[in-house]
């Protein structure tokens, strides 16, 4: 059974029985060894040392963090983002940003984004060490950083390498590495595209009581998602997590 590109959603034991809930799993998937229903969310079952079903288990996932505004944007139209600063800091929203973080070992970045992404935790780090954004620098600059470009070869930045190849193709190869999870913070293009290829797991939207009226959007077509939990915090804003139907 091929399930290299396949995203799992949920699984369950029961004795010596697995059974897998995953979706993208490919046309040729086999139904027989393990049992697939043969729905576009396929549940199959089979025994819990199966390897092709460890295979998904196994796989890290890519997490979406973003900060989104009330109607829905992530950033203005020439990615202002002052809105976000609107409300009072909340240590709570600020230590899950931190648990997020440590979850994962790789950060994904778009072209676009990665100067400035770099630039500023690079500088909170060495020109900044009583800034309360320090325990979260840290993180930025020690983690392995993925930017994908097609026309840049070499960027400047700590523990950063650029990829060039086919996203989808790099980001399912990234997921079958071993490791924690895989994050990506933006940009609002880059993000796009790897929701539009369905390549997000799980999506975390901070999302800030504030309308700005109009700016750049992550989701350029119709997208179902399932909310699995939300969290409020004392400033406002709110934690949505959301994964793939």
């Amino acid at each position: 059974m091929r399930v290299e590109n396949a995203t799992l959603i949920s699984y369950s034991y029961h004795r010596s029985i697995l059974t897998v809930h995953l979706r993208n799993s490919p046309p040729n998937l086999s139904r027989s060894d393990p049992h697939c229903d043969g729905s576009s969310t396929d549940i199959c079952v089979g025994k819990k040392d199966n390897p092709s079903l460890q295979t998904i288990l196994n796989m890290r996932k890519l997490k979406l963090q973003v900060q989104m505004s009330l109607d829905g944007f992530v950033a203005g139209p020439n990615g202002e983002l002052e809105w976000i600063w609107l409300l009072e800091r909340d240590e709570a929203s600020f230590r899950k940003v931190i648990d997020l973080a440590d979850s994962c070992d790789t950060i994904l970045l778009g072209r676009k984004m990665t100067p400035g992404f770099i630039n500023h935790w690079e500088n909170v780090v060495d020109n900044q060490p009583d800034s309360i954004e320090q325990p979260l620098a840290q993180r930025m600059v020690n983690m392995r950083k993925i930017v994908f470009s097609r026309t840049e070869k070499n960027m400047k930045g700590r523990n950063l390498e650029v990829e060039s190849g086919e996203l989808a193709t790099a980001v399912h190869a990234l997921k079958k590495q071993p490791g924690k999870d895989i994050m990506v913070y933006g940009g609002a293009t880059f993000v796009s595209s790897l929701i539009s290829q369905n390549l997000v797991d799980e999506y975390y939207i901070f999302r800030t009581p504030v309308a700005i009226g109009n700016g750049l959007s992550i989701f350029k077509e119709q997208k179902r998602l399932d909310l699995a939990n939300t969290v409020n915090y004392k400033n406002g804003k709110v934690l949505e997590i959301y994964r793939p139907l």
